[in-house]
Order: structure tokens, then sequence, then C-alpha cells
């Protein structure tokens, strides 16, 4: 496993697609303990990997049309 792997939470990780790709168990272990990752492609950031803003279930937005419509299609 890469040095990458540490519990700096101070600043987030960066992290290659391939190293990743090649640990994603344990980065998003991390992830689900509060660290963030930023994992690059050629020198450049393409995604962001963090904690959810909220708990488990649907943003509220979501939650209230669902409420709306019973369900049903939009």
């Amino acid at each position: 496993m890469s040095q990458h792997l540490s519990d700096n939470a101070s600043s987030p990780q960066k992290i290659g697609v391939r190293e990743f790709r090649g640990n994603l168990t344990a980065y998003l272990r991390q992830v689900r303990q509060g660290s963030t990752i930023l994992v690059t492609s050629h020198d450049q950031v393409v995604a962001e990997l963090r904690p959810p803003a909220s708990s488990y279930g649907n943003p509220p937005i979501f939650s209230r049309a669902l409420n709306e419509n019973s369900g049903s299609c939009f």
C-alpha cells in the first residue's frame, strides 16, 4: 500500500486514479472517518471524495418532492 494512506486530516490527500482504484476500500474507509481525498489524473484533480454533508437519507428537496407526489414519477 502507498504512503498516501495516512491519517493527516489537516489537508486533503491527493492520489492518482490507479492508486485509488487499487486501494478503493481503504480510501473509502478514510472518507467514512472524515477525510477528504482528491483523485488526480495526469496531475489534475478529477474527483473529490468527502463524507456527505448530511446523514443518510434523501436531501430535503427530494424528500419533499417524494412526499408531495406520493412516490410517483415527476
